[in-house]
């Protein structure tokens, strides 16, 4: 069937699938993101978290990756952006 006929009220009736998806990002997080886990606590490093940003393709630049991290890493606010291990 072609589309322009859907459009004009042309079309066959189907079944569809009507739902949402609860937690949908956390098998993304535990099976492709650097040290997560699904058999314990992921307690990870900001250098780590700052990588994870990078591979999910959100396309920051280094203000936006450090603007993630400040606001949704547990670590010190003072900390964000500086190397692990730099505390000055």
């Amino acid at each position: 069937m072609d589309h322009k006929q859907s459009f004009k009220g042309k079309h066959h009736d189907a079944d569809i699938i009507f739902g949402w998806n609860k937690n949908e990002g956390n098998w993304f997080a535990v099976y492709l993101l650097e040290g997560y886990s699904k058999d314990h606590q992921s307690l990870i490093q900001q250098d780590t978290f700052v990588r994870n940003l990078n591979k999910c393709g959100l396309r920051l630049n280094e203000i936006g990756i450090s603007t993630v991290a400040f606001e949704y890493g547990p670590w010190s606010r003072s900390q964000v952006g500086k190397p692990e291990g730099n505390s000055g």
